[in-house]
């Protein structure tokens, strides 16, 4: 082969291609997402010309594929703010601010299928707003957002410790932010440009790093999910109640009313059917949790112990095969354990 002759080709083939998957990126981009939250982060929320998007979902173990097959098609609404809608009506007497991640957010779920919107459909009287994801507790600052009742939700392998990692909690509860903080700002298209030829560029490398390096092993999806390893030292335990009482304390003295959820991760309800080793501490940690609230009078359950034996009753899977999310199913359940329990006092 002549190279001298053939340098050009050399150097700008690779250049050619990666302009190539620019413009189908820019053309196509729900190809290049797995996860629903994933596309608004990086799409919607920095044009925001649409509020309603109809997306493929894959789920967590995307994270590890060039491609994969998509397992549901959903549709995703916002509100002029970035956050998936509920039921919010400032008109209605009793308003939840529900907090949350991305199951929360609802991963994986079309916008009737959502642990909001569920709770929406059973308390019908109350005014619910999904929180999740974007803005976060921040939105009980909002001059023109009205909430007296607020529903912590956490994985349990992130917790409720974040929200007092700030010089001072009480400023949660100062209603100083117009809706300008909030609305979503369309940033100029060179700027977009910008973050998404970043965005391809990290999409490909991280994937192709994965699939060419000898001495990495891919896990099948599910396998991916479960070698998720995470620990829950006695420490996290303490920083947690510590933070949960402090959080409860701060809005009840202010009137509003407060209640605290664990999602349960999959590989502690999978527990037993799929061998894992974890520790006590981790694979007690909502037992343990639950416990030292209801000590102190802080309304909240078990939803691990409720999760486990209600999926015994059904055939139906509660967690997705790609995900370390809930399905519909899963949902739904989480939804009869809480009307169930002492956190139903919450929506009184």
């Amino acid at each position: 082969m002549n190279y001298k002759k053939n340098i050009y080709k050399i150097l700008f083939t690779p250049f050619l291609i990666f302009i190539g998957l620019i413009i189908i990126y820019l053309l196509f981009p729900k190809l290049f997402f797995f996860r629903g939250w994933e596309f608004f982060d990086t799409i919607a929320y920095k044009q925001n010309n649409k509020l309603s998007f109809k997306v493929n979902e894959s789920g967590d173990a995307s994270r590890n594929y060039i491609l994969q097959r998509y397992y549901k098609k959903n549709i995703i609404t916002i509100n002029k703010f970035g956050n998936r809608v509920a039921c919010y009506d400032s008109k209605k007497s009793k308003s939840v601010l529900v907090l949350g991640t991305s199951q929360t957010f609802g991963s994986g779920q079309n916008d009737d299928e959502t642990f909001p919107k569920l709770l929406c459909n059973y308390y019908k009287d109350i005014s619910i707003y999904n929180g999740a994801r974007k803005h976060g507790i921040l939105l009980n600052k909002s001059k023109n957002l009205y909430f007296n009742k607020i529903l912590f939700i956490a994985p349990e392998r992130w917790g409720f410790r974040n929200y007092c990692n700030t010089k001072n909690i009480n400023n949660y509860l100062i209603k100083d932010l117009d809706d300008n903080e909030f609305e979503l700002q369309k940033i100029n298209y060179i700027n977009f440009l910008w973050h998404q030829i970043r965005y391809l560029k990290n999409y490909l490398q991280n994937r192709s790093e994965i699939i060419l390096d000898p001495t990495t092993t891919i896990f099948p999806p599910d396998d991916y999910i479960i070698n998720v390893k995470y620990t829950l030292s006695k420490n996290v335990k303490f920083e947690e109640i510590n933070c949960i009482k402090k959080l409860n304390q701060l809005f009840k003295a202010n009137n509003y009313d407060v209640g605290f959820m664990y999602f349960p991760e999959k590989q502690t309800v999978l527990l037993s059917q799929l061998t894992i080793p974890l520790d006590e501490e981790t694979k007690n940690f909502i037992p343990k949790m639950t416990n030292l609230m209801v000590r102190s009078n802080i309304k909240t359950y078990d939803t691990k112990k409720c999760i486990v034996k209600k999926s015994k009753k059904t055939i139906s899977k509660i967690y997705n095969y790609h995900d370390s999310h809930l399905t519909f199913d899963g949902t739904k359940i989480l939804l009869n354990c809480l009307i169930n329990s002492d956190l139903k006092r919450l929506f009184n």
